[in-house]
Protein backbone atom coordinates (compact mmCIF):
# COMPACT_ATOMS: atom_id res chain seq x y z
CA UNK A 1 0.00 0.00 0.00
CA UNK A 2 1.43 3.48 -0.81
CA UNK A 3 -0.01 6.39 1.10
CA UNK A 4 1.42 9.56 1.80
CA UNK A 5 -0.69 10.15 4.84
CA UNK A 6 2.15 8.10 8.28
CA UNK A 7 -1.16 7.83 10.43
CA UNK A 8 -2.63 5.14 8.25
CA UNK A 9 -0.06 2.71 10.13
CA UNK A 10 -2.88 3.08 13.08
CA UNK A 11 -5.30 1.76 10.57
CA UNK A 12 -4.39 -0.06 7.80
CA UNK A 13 -1.57 -2.16 9.59
CA UNK A 14 -3.19 -5.43 9.05
CA UNK A 15 -4.86 -4.29 5.39
CA UNK A 16 -1.54 -5.09 3.57
CA UNK A 17 2.11 -6.96 3.87
CA UNK A 18 3.88 -3.41 3.30
CA UNK A 19 3.33 0.39 3.81
CA UNK A 20 5.20 2.75 1.62
CA UNK A 21 4.78 6.48 3.43
CA UNK A 22 5.60 7.97 -0.04
CA UNK A 23 4.21 11.08 -1.82
CA UNK A 24 1.19 10.11 -4.23
CA UNK A 25 3.20 11.23 -7.27
CA UNK A 26 3.93 9.33 -10.79
CA UNK A 27 7.73 9.33 -10.29
CA UNK A 28 7.14 7.81 -6.62
CA UNK A 29 4.96 5.16 -7.70
CA UNK A 30 6.69 4.09 -10.62
CA UNK A 31 9.21 3.49 -8.47
CA UNK A 32 7.49 1.41 -6.11
CA UNK A 33 6.25 -1.00 -9.28
CA UNK A 34 10.13 -1.41 -10.51
CA UNK A 35 10.87 -2.65 -7.18
CA UNK A 36 8.06 -4.52 -6.32
CA UNK A 37 6.87 -5.74 -9.89
CA UNK A 38 3.45 -6.58 -8.70
CA UNK A 39 0.85 -8.89 -10.78
CA UNK A 40 -1.60 -5.93 -10.51
CA UNK A 41 -2.36 -2.29 -9.18
CA UNK A 42 -5.55 -1.05 -7.76
CA UNK A 43 -5.81 2.75 -8.09
CA UNK A 44 -9.53 2.70 -7.07
CA UNK A 45 -10.01 3.19 -3.12
CA UNK A 46 -7.49 6.71 -2.72
CA UNK A 47 -9.94 8.59 -4.40
CA UNK A 48 -8.85 11.32 -6.89
CA UNK A 49 -5.06 11.35 -6.84
CA UNK A 50 -4.82 7.54 -7.75
CA UNK A 51 -7.15 7.79 -10.50
CA UNK A 52 -5.51 11.04 -11.95
CA UNK A 53 -1.86 8.35 -11.82
CA UNK A 54 -3.74 5.71 -13.51
CA UNK A 55 -2.97 7.28 -17.16
CA UNK A 56 0.75 8.42 -16.91
CA UNK A 57 1.22 4.69 -14.91
CA UNK A 58 -0.66 3.10 -17.99
CA UNK A 59 1.76 4.79 -20.12
CA UNK A 60 4.77 3.72 -18.73
CA UNK A 61 3.53 -0.43 -18.72
CA UNK A 62 2.75 -0.16 -22.28
CA UNK A 63 6.35 1.23 -22.76
CA UNK A 64 8.59 -0.65 -20.45
CA UNK A 65 6.66 -3.79 -20.42
CA UNK A 66 8.09 -4.88 -16.60
CA UNK A 67 7.48 -8.49 -15.83
CA UNK A 68 5.22 -9.65 -12.89
CA UNK A 69 8.10 -10.58 -9.75
CA UNK A 70 5.89 -13.87 -9.64
CA UNK A 71 7.17 -14.67 -13.17
CA UNK A 72 3.39 -14.68 -14.40
CA UNK A 73 3.05 -11.84 -17.78
CA UNK A 74 3.60 -7.98 -16.83
CA UNK A 75 2.86 -6.00 -14.41
CA UNK A 76 -1.20 -4.20 -15.44
CA UNK A 77 -3.52 -2.07 -13.54
CA UNK A 78 -6.73 -4.15 -12.58
CA UNK A 79 -10.29 -3.14 -13.07
CA UNK A 80 -11.51 -0.80 -15.45
CA UNK A 81 -9.25 0.95 -17.76
CA UNK A 82 -7.22 3.92 -17.74
CA UNK A 83 -9.09 4.91 -20.85
CA UNK A 84 -12.33 4.23 -19.26
CA UNK A 85 -11.67 6.02 -15.98
CA UNK A 86 -10.64 8.91 -17.57
CA UNK A 87 -14.21 8.88 -19.70
CA UNK A 88 -15.69 9.23 -16.84
CA UNK A 89 -13.52 12.11 -15.45
CA UNK A 90 -13.43 14.09 -18.42
CA UNK A 91 -16.91 16.08 -18.75
CA UNK A 92 -16.29 16.60 -22.63
CA UNK A 93 -15.60 13.10 -22.99
CA UNK A 94 -17.96 11.62 -20.52
CA UNK A 95 -20.99 13.75 -22.35
CA UNK A 96 -20.49 12.31 -25.92
CA UNK A 97 -20.95 9.13 -24.27
CA UNK A 98 -24.19 10.46 -22.78
CA UNK A 99 -25.65 11.79 -25.70
CA UNK A 100 -24.44 8.55 -27.84
CA UNK A 101 -26.78 6.30 -24.91
CA UNK A 102 -29.10 8.78 -24.41
CA UNK A 103 -28.92 9.93 -21.55
CA UNK A 104 -30.65 13.32 -20.05
CA UNK A 105 -27.99 15.49 -18.42
CA UNK A 106 -28.19 19.16 -16.80
CA UNK A 107 -26.93 21.42 -19.34
CA UNK A 108 -22.91 22.09 -18.75
CA UNK A 109 -20.02 24.06 -19.97
CA UNK A 110 -16.17 23.85 -19.31
CA UNK A 111 -14.10 26.94 -18.69
CA UNK A 112 -10.77 27.73 -18.93
CA UNK A 113 -10.64 30.81 -18.92
CA UNK A 114 -12.84 33.96 -17.27
CA UNK A 115 -13.76 34.79 -20.05
CA UNK A 116 -15.48 31.40 -20.73
CA UNK A 117 -16.50 30.85 -17.14
CA UNK A 118 -18.72 34.17 -17.41
CA UNK A 119 -19.88 33.11 -20.47
CA UNK A 120 -21.16 29.89 -19.55
CA UNK A 121 -23.04 30.58 -16.74
CA UNK A 122 -24.53 33.56 -18.74
CA UNK A 123 -25.64 31.04 -21.16
CA UNK A 124 -26.74 28.34 -18.09
CA UNK A 125 -28.91 30.67 -16.46
CA UNK A 126 -27.82 31.34 -12.83
CA UNK A 127 -27.59 29.12 -10.43
CA UNK A 128 -24.78 26.80 -11.39
CA UNK A 129 -22.39 24.63 -9.74
CA UNK A 130 -18.70 25.62 -9.92
CA UNK A 131 -16.62 22.64 -9.93
CA UNK A 132 -12.58 22.21 -10.42
CA UNK A 133 -11.51 19.70 -12.18
CA UNK A 134 -9.21 16.93 -10.63
CA UNK A 135 -9.80 16.96 -7.14
CA UNK A 136 -10.89 14.80 -3.99
CA UNK A 137 -14.45 14.96 -2.63
CA UNK A 138 -15.73 17.61 -4.88
CA UNK A 139 -13.48 20.00 -2.80
CA UNK A 140 -13.87 23.78 -3.41
CA UNK A 141 -17.27 23.07 -5.23
CA UNK A 142 -19.25 25.94 -4.92
CA UNK A 143 -22.85 27.30 -5.72
CA UNK A 144 -22.64 30.50 -7.46
CA UNK A 145 -25.43 33.14 -7.85
CA UNK A 146 -24.06 35.91 -10.20
CA UNK A 147 -21.26 37.40 -12.36
CA UNK A 148 -20.02 39.03 -8.93
CA UNK A 149 -20.07 35.43 -7.07
CA UNK A 150 -18.15 34.09 -9.82
CA UNK A 151 -15.21 36.43 -10.61
CA UNK A 152 -15.15 36.38 -6.62
CA UNK A 153 -15.06 32.71 -6.83
CA UNK A 154 -12.01 32.67 -9.53
CA UNK A 155 -10.02 34.88 -7.71
CA UNK A 156 -10.16 33.72 -4.53
CA UNK A 157 -10.85 29.85 -5.13
CA UNK A 158 -9.02 28.37 -7.90
CA UNK A 159 -6.94 29.45 -10.63
CA UNK A 160 -7.48 28.36 -14.27
CA UNK A 161 -5.32 26.11 -16.07
CA UNK A 162 -5.84 25.36 -19.59
CA UNK A 163 -3.82 22.38 -19.67
CA UNK A 164 -5.91 20.17 -18.04
CA UNK A 165 -9.37 18.86 -19.03
CA UNK A 166 -12.60 19.09 -16.83
CA UNK A 167 -13.57 16.23 -14.66
CA UNK A 168 -15.62 14.94 -11.44
CA UNK A 169 -18.40 16.79 -11.95
CA UNK A 170 -21.94 17.48 -9.52
CA UNK A 171 -24.61 16.27 -12.32
CA UNK A 172 -26.79 17.01 -10.37
CA UNK A 173 -30.04 14.93 -10.00
CA UNK A 174 -27.96 12.13 -12.85
CA UNK A 175 -26.02 9.02 -11.60
CA UNK A 176 -22.45 9.31 -10.14
CA UNK A 177 -19.20 8.88 -12.05
CA UNK A 178 -18.36 5.02 -11.64
CA UNK A 179 -15.19 4.79 -10.02
CA UNK A 180 -14.11 1.16 -10.48
CA UNK A 181 -11.54 -1.82 -9.84
CA UNK A 182 -11.24 -5.56 -10.35
CA UNK A 183 -10.40 -8.24 -7.74
CA UNK A 184 -7.67 -10.77 -9.52
CA UNK A 185 -5.95 -13.49 -7.60
CA UNK A 186 -1.89 -12.25 -7.57
CA UNK A 187 1.22 -12.60 -5.72
CA UNK A 188 1.80 -8.39 -4.90
CA UNK A 189 -0.41 -6.02 -5.09
CA UNK A 190 0.69 -2.19 -5.31
CA UNK A 191 -2.65 -0.20 -3.75
CA UNK A 192 -2.43 3.59 -4.63
CA UNK A 193 -4.33 5.71 -1.50
CA UNK A 194 -4.12 9.12 -0.38
CA UNK A 195 -5.72 11.17 2.73
CA UNK A 196 -4.24 14.61 1.94
CA UNK A 197 -4.05 16.59 -1.14
CA UNK A 198 -3.21 19.52 -2.32
CA UNK A 199 -5.73 21.54 -4.42
CA UNK A 200 -3.75 22.59 -7.87
CA UNK A 201 -4.27 25.03 -10.95
CA UNK A 202 -7.53 23.68 -12.73
CA UNK A 203 -10.21 23.66 -15.15
CA UNK A 204 -13.65 24.60 -14.29
CA UNK A 205 -16.71 22.71 -15.39
CA UNK A 206 -20.38 24.12 -14.61
CA UNK A 207 -23.53 22.41 -14.32
CA UNK A 208 -26.81 23.70 -13.99
CA UNK A 209 -28.10 23.54 -10.70
CA UNK A 210 -31.90 22.21 -10.95
CA UNK A 211 -34.24 24.43 -8.02
CA UNK A 212 -35.57 21.43 -6.03
CA UNK A 213 -34.51 18.42 -7.83
CA UNK A 214 -34.13 15.07 -6.03
CA UNK A 215 -30.79 13.39 -6.31
CA UNK A 216 -29.89 10.05 -6.07
CA UNK A 217 -26.88 8.07 -5.48
CA UNK A 218 -26.10 4.47 -7.08
CA UNK A 219 -23.96 1.96 -5.65
CA UNK A 220 -23.40 -1.16 -8.07
CA UNK A 221 -21.12 -3.65 -8.75
CA UNK A 222 -19.95 -4.93 -12.53
CA UNK A 223 -17.76 -7.91 -13.54
CA UNK A 224 -15.66 -8.29 -16.54
CA UNK A 225 -18.27 -10.54 -18.36
CA UNK A 226 -20.68 -7.27 -18.38
CA UNK A 227 -22.87 -8.61 -15.51
CA UNK A 228 -24.25 -5.32 -13.57
CA UNK A 229 -25.77 -5.56 -9.97
CA UNK A 230 -27.34 -2.30 -8.21
CA UNK A 231 -28.86 -4.53 -5.47
CA UNK A 232 -30.71 -2.07 -3.06
CA UNK A 233 -28.30 0.10 -3.43
CA UNK A 234 -30.39 3.21 -4.95
CA UNK A 235 -30.44 5.95 -1.97
CA UNK A 236 -32.37 9.36 -2.12
CA UNK A 237 -30.87 12.32 -0.98
CA UNK A 238 -33.50 13.73 1.49
CA UNK A 239 -31.53 17.27 1.34
CA UNK A 240 -32.58 19.24 -2.20
CA UNK A 241 -29.54 18.29 -4.75
CA UNK A 242 -26.88 20.57 -4.52
CA UNK A 243 -25.41 18.86 -1.10
CA UNK A 244 -22.26 17.10 -1.44
CA UNK A 245 -23.25 12.87 -1.11
CA UNK A 246 -20.69 13.46 2.02
CA UNK A 247 -22.68 16.11 3.77
CA UNK A 248 -25.73 14.49 2.96
CA UNK A 249 -28.27 12.23 4.59
CA UNK A 250 -29.65 9.64 2.10
CA UNK A 251 -32.66 6.61 2.62
CA UNK A 252 -32.77 3.22 1.72
CA UNK A 253 -35.55 2.55 -0.03
CA UNK A 254 -36.34 5.69 -2.04
CA UNK A 255 -39.16 7.75 -0.64
CA UNK A 256 -40.59 9.98 -3.46
CA UNK A 257 -38.85 8.52 -6.73
CA UNK A 258 -41.93 6.47 -9.04
CA UNK A 259 -41.31 3.21 -10.18
CA UNK A 260 -40.74 3.87 -13.54
CA UNK A 261 -37.86 6.33 -12.83
CA UNK A 262 -36.32 4.03 -11.00
CA UNK A 263 -36.53 1.64 -13.69
CA UNK A 264 -34.55 4.30 -16.20
CA UNK A 265 -32.04 4.68 -13.28
CA UNK A 266 -31.34 0.88 -13.92
CA UNK A 267 -31.00 0.90 -16.98
CA UNK A 268 -29.07 3.62 -17.03
CA UNK A 269 -26.19 2.29 -14.75
CA UNK A 270 -26.24 -1.03 -16.60
CA UNK A 271 -25.31 0.86 -19.84
CA UNK A 272 -23.24 2.90 -18.42
CA UNK A 273 -21.03 0.31 -16.84
CA UNK A 274 -21.04 -2.23 -20.34
CA UNK A 275 -19.96 1.10 -22.20
CA UNK A 276 -16.98 2.09 -20.41
CA UNK A 277 -16.26 -1.54 -19.68
CA UNK A 278 -16.66 -1.20 -16.10
CA UNK A 279 -15.23 -3.91 -13.32
CA UNK A 280 -15.78 -3.29 -10.02
CA UNK A 281 -17.09 -0.84 -8.00
CA UNK A 282 -19.89 1.91 -9.69
CA UNK A 283 -18.43 5.15 -7.20
CA UNK A 284 -18.50 4.28 -3.77
CA UNK A 285 -18.20 6.61 -1.37
CA UNK A 286 -17.23 6.25 1.79
CA UNK A 287 -16.46 8.37 5.29
CA UNK A 288 -15.06 8.38 8.56
CA UNK A 289 -18.06 9.61 9.89
CA UNK A 290 -21.35 8.27 8.71
CA UNK A 291 -24.29 6.90 10.98
CA UNK A 292 -26.82 4.71 9.91
CA UNK A 293 -30.75 4.54 11.73
CA UNK A 294 -32.77 1.55 10.68
CA UNK A 295 -36.22 0.97 11.48
CA UNK A 296 -39.69 0.48 9.98
CA UNK A 297 -40.47 4.12 10.03
CA UNK A 298 -38.95 6.22 8.07
CA UNK A 299 -39.21 9.39 10.81
CA UNK A 300 -37.95 7.31 13.33
CA UNK A 301 -34.79 5.89 11.06
CA UNK A 302 -34.00 9.33 10.69
CA UNK A 303 -34.48 10.50 14.31
CA UNK A 304 -32.25 7.46 15.45
CA UNK A 305 -29.51 8.63 12.58
CA UNK A 306 -29.45 11.89 13.84
CA UNK A 307 -29.10 11.11 17.43
CA UNK A 308 -26.32 8.82 16.29
CA UNK A 309 -25.02 11.33 14.50
CA UNK A 310 -24.80 13.36 17.78
CA UNK A 311 -27.68 15.85 16.94
CA UNK A 312 -29.96 16.13 20.42
CA UNK A 313 -33.11 17.04 18.79
CA UNK A 314 -35.25 18.64 20.73
CA UNK A 315 -38.96 17.85 21.66
CA UNK A 316 -40.13 21.49 22.93
CA UNK A 317 -39.12 24.77 22.68
CA UNK A 318 -38.52 27.50 20.57
CA UNK A 319 -36.93 27.29 16.90
CA UNK A 320 -35.49 30.53 15.39
CA UNK A 321 -36.13 30.43 11.03
CA UNK A 322 -34.31 32.43 8.43
CA UNK A 323 -34.56 31.86 5.51
CA UNK A 324 -32.97 33.00 2.13
CA UNK A 325 -35.50 34.38 -0.63
CA UNK A 326 -34.59 31.83 -2.69
CA UNK A 327 -36.03 29.26 0.17
CA UNK A 328 -38.47 31.35 1.09
CA UNK A 329 -41.22 29.73 -0.28
CA UNK A 330 -41.25 27.31 1.33
CA UNK A 331 -41.14 29.06 4.85
CA UNK A 332 -45.16 28.69 5.67
CA UNK A 333 -44.55 24.69 4.99
CA UNK A 334 -41.22 24.50 7.49
CA UNK A 335 -43.51 27.19 9.94
CA UNK A 336 -46.42 25.13 10.04
CA UNK A 337 -44.68 21.50 10.95
CA UNK A 338 -42.69 22.96 14.06
CA UNK A 339 -46.22 25.16 15.20
CA UNK A 340 -47.75 21.85 14.54
CA UNK A 341 -45.55 19.88 16.96
CA UNK A 342 -45.49 22.60 19.33
CA UNK A 343 -42.88 24.64 18.94
CA UNK A 344 -42.80 28.74 19.08
CA UNK A 345 -41.35 30.24 16.22
CA UNK A 346 -38.84 33.22 16.52
CA UNK A 347 -37.38 34.77 12.93
CA UNK A 348 -35.26 37.16 11.59
CA UNK A 349 -36.86 40.75 10.57
CA UNK A 350 -37.60 39.36 6.80
CA UNK A 351 -38.55 35.77 7.57
CA UNK A 352 -40.62 36.81 10.07
CA UNK A 353 -42.29 39.80 8.06
CA UNK A 354 -43.42 36.82 5.52
CA UNK A 355 -44.75 34.98 8.22
CA UNK A 356 -47.09 37.06 9.93
CA UNK A 357 -48.23 38.72 6.48
CA UNK A 358 -49.35 34.64 6.33
CA UNK A 359 -50.97 35.02 9.55
CA UNK A 360 -48.56 32.57 11.64
CA UNK A 361 -47.43 34.02 14.16
CA UNK A 362 -43.54 34.52 14.77
CA UNK A 363 -41.80 36.73 16.93
CA UNK A 364 -39.50 38.95 15.15
CA UNK A 365 -35.90 39.01 16.87
CA UNK A 366 -33.24 41.37 15.86
CA UNK A 367 -30.05 40.33 13.60
CA UNK A 368 -26.50 40.49 15.36
CA UNK A 369 -25.63 44.49 14.04
CA UNK A 370 -29.08 45.72 14.12
CA UNK A 371 -28.71 45.75 18.44
CA UNK A 372 -29.66 44.24 21.20
CA UNK A 373 -32.01 41.80 22.07
CA UNK A 374 -30.32 39.78 19.18
CA UNK A 375 -31.01 35.61 18.44
CA UNK A 376 -27.18 35.21 19.93
CA UNK A 377 -28.49 36.91 23.03
CA UNK A 378 -31.51 34.19 22.92
CA UNK A 379 -28.56 31.29 22.11
CA UNK A 380 -26.81 32.47 24.91
CA UNK A 381 -29.66 32.71 27.50
CA UNK A 382 -30.62 28.90 26.66
CA UNK A 383 -34.24 30.42 25.15
CA UNK A 384 -33.43 28.68 21.34
CA UNK A 385 -33.81 24.79 21.12
CA UNK A 386 -33.37 24.28 17.41
CA UNK A 387 -32.12 26.90 14.24
CA UNK A 388 -33.04 26.54 10.67
CA UNK A 389 -30.84 28.58 8.71
CA UNK A 390 -30.78 28.74 4.66
CA UNK A 391 -27.33 30.72 3.96
CA UNK A 392 -27.60 33.78 1.75
CA UNK A 393 -24.26 33.71 1.66
CA UNK A 394 -23.71 37.79 0.91
CA UNK A 395 -21.10 39.43 2.73
CA UNK A 396 -23.51 40.55 5.55
CA UNK A 397 -24.53 36.48 6.27
CA UNK A 398 -20.57 35.98 5.88
CA UNK A 399 -20.18 38.15 9.15
CA UNK A 400 -23.46 38.49 11.24
CA UNK A 401 -24.75 34.64 9.76
CA UNK A 402 -21.38 32.99 10.42
CA UNK A 403 -20.97 34.44 13.70
CA UNK A 404 -24.67 32.90 14.59
CA UNK A 405 -24.03 29.82 13.40
CA UNK A 406 -20.76 29.86 14.74
CA UNK A 407 -22.01 30.42 18.31
CA UNK A 408 -24.85 27.81 18.09
CA UNK A 409 -22.61 25.44 17.46
CA UNK A 410 -20.79 26.30 20.52
CA UNK A 411 -23.87 26.09 22.45
CA UNK A 412 -25.27 23.12 20.87
CA UNK A 413 -28.09 23.94 19.51
CA UNK A 414 -28.97 21.75 16.56
CA UNK A 415 -28.86 23.69 13.25
CA UNK A 416 -30.55 22.44 9.99
CA UNK A 417 -29.42 24.50 6.55
CA UNK A 418 -32.03 22.55 3.73
CA UNK A 419 -35.54 22.71 3.10
CA UNK A 420 -36.02 19.10 2.97
CA UNK A 421 -33.80 18.36 6.28
CA UNK A 422 -35.96 20.70 8.02
CA UNK A 423 -39.19 19.09 6.99
CA UNK A 424 -37.68 15.85 8.09
CA UNK A 425 -36.61 16.75 11.34
CA UNK A 426 -39.90 18.25 12.26
CA UNK A 427 -41.24 14.31 11.12
CA UNK A 428 -38.73 13.04 13.13
CA UNK A 429 -39.26 15.03 16.47
CA UNK A 430 -43.10 14.00 16.01
CA UNK A 431 -41.61 10.62 15.99
CA UNK A 432 -40.14 10.89 18.89
CA UNK A 433 -42.89 12.67 20.57
CA UNK A 434 -45.44 9.80 20.04
CA UNK A 435 -43.14 6.49 19.93
CA UNK A 436 -40.65 5.52 22.36
CA UNK A 437 -37.35 4.53 20.09
CA UNK A 438 -36.62 0.15 20.15
CA UNK A 439 -33.59 -0.96 19.97
CA UNK A 440 -33.61 -3.71 17.29
CA UNK A 441 -30.84 -6.31 16.70
CA UNK A 442 -30.03 -5.87 13.13
CA UNK A 443 -29.87 -9.71 12.77
CA UNK A 444 -34.02 -9.29 13.43
CA UNK A 445 -34.47 -7.25 10.67
CA UNK A 446 -32.04 -9.99 8.67
CA UNK A 447 -34.07 -12.65 10.02
CA UNK A 448 -37.75 -11.23 9.39
CA UNK A 449 -38.32 -11.75 13.33
CA UNK A 450 -38.96 -8.53 13.89
CA UNK A 451 -43.07 -7.51 14.22
CA UNK A 452 -43.71 -3.75 13.20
Amino acid sequence: MVNSNPETVSTDYDTSDRLYFEPLTVEDVLNIIDLKRPDGIIVQFGGQTPLKLSLPIQQYLDEQKPACASGVGYVRIWGTSPDSIDIAEDRERFNVMLHELKIEHPKGGIARSEADALAIAAEIGYRVVVCPSYVLGVRAMEIVYSDNNLVTYLENVVEVDPERPSCNSLAVASLRLPHCRRLSPGNALVFAALVFAALAALTLEFDNLVSDACEIDVDALADSQGNVVIGRGIMEHIEQAGIHSGDSACSIPTRTVPASCLDTIRSWTENLAKQLNVCGLIPEMRSTGEVMGIDPSYNTAFAKAQIAAGQKLPLSGTVFLSLNDLTKPHLQKIAKAYIEIGFQIVASSGTAQTLNSAKIPAERMLKLHEGRRHAGDMIANGDIQLMVVTSSDDALDRIDGLALRRMALDYKIPIVTTVNGALATAEAIKSLKSNSIRMIALQDFIDGEFKE
